[in-house]
């Protein structure tokens, strides 16, 4: 099955993007993640397999895009890309990591600031744009993203403490 999927999975990914650390690290990632699903029985239909795989490849490279832009601007690119550890390990860990995320956001008590946190971490909308879409002005943008990232970042510290008793 490797044999038969794996020219065809990285031929998409190299018709998308020729940098070669991408390339590499989107198929082996689409494997990865592959070998999770079949353990899970997914997909049902085995004809299926070859479709769900370049679909997976598709969404992992859309994924990998997506982390490298919001990574480079972040103090965390910094860290994770001087280790030079970009592992698939690394990848599905990081994307442990926005589902946790997505987790912590689901438990803020107040539905604007669920809706801030999404629009900020997800779309990377400018500022002009957050204070159209929540109707305020910038000054109170300034106050209501601040307060929404102490409650995010308080969830996350308390959700830490949990996983840490758990294990």
């Amino acid at each position: 099955m490797l044999d038969q999927l794996y020219p065809r999975v990285k031929r998409l990914v190299n018709s998308q993007t020729r940098t070669t650390d991408i390339v590499d690290g989107v198929v082996q990632d689409t494997f990865l993640i592959l070998l999770k699903k079949l353990r899970k029985g997914e997909p049902e239909d085995p004809a299926k397999i070859e479709s769900y795989t370049l679909g997976i490849a598709k969404f992992t490279l859309i994924a990998r895009c997506r982390l490298m832009s919001r990574l480079s601007e972040t103090e965390m690119s910094e860290t994770l890309f001087e280790s030079g550890d970009s592992t698939p390990l690394n990848f599905v860990m990081t994307e442990e990591m926005y589902m946790w995320i997505e987790q912590s956001i689901d438990r803020l008590s107040k539905e604007r600031d669920r809706e801030l946190m999404r629009i900020y971490l997800a779309e990377e909308l400018g500022t002009n744009d957050l204070c159209e879409l929540i109707k305020v002005s910038r000054d109170h943008l300034y106050r209501v993203l601040y307060r929404a990232k102490k409650r995010l970042g308080d969830i996350l510290a308390e959700g830490a403490g949990m996983e840490l008793l758990k294990s």
